[in-house]
């Protein structure tokens, strides 16, 4: 009974041992600096009289990392009775 014990424990061991020698190392985040101009051309949609879908297409001639199109699309919700207005990301 001991001897299985002692063979589970050591099994366990080394099967823990195992994950942590192929454990990935870790890496750090690395910010680079980014400066760039872009032309937009924001279009509304209308999909309901209080929600509009806007999406915001742009390109760059001067813009680092091959970063030269952008795309945003937004929704925003109204009520000009109240006097709201939302933008959902």
């Amino acid at each position: 009974m001991i001897h299985l014990q002692t063979f589970w424990v050591v099994s366990v061991a080394l099967m823990l041992a195992a994950f942590g020698v192929r454990a990935e190392p870790a890496t750090a985040q690395t910010t680079y600096p980014f400066s760039a101009n872009y032309d937009i051309l924001a279009t509304a949609k209308d999909l309901t009289p209080n929600l509009q879908q806007i999406f915001v297409p742009g390109s760059s001639a001067d813009a680092p990392y091959g970063l030269l199109q952008t795309n945003s699309l937004s929704y925003s919700q109204t009520n000009f009775a109240i006097r709201f207005l939302q933008f959902q990301h």
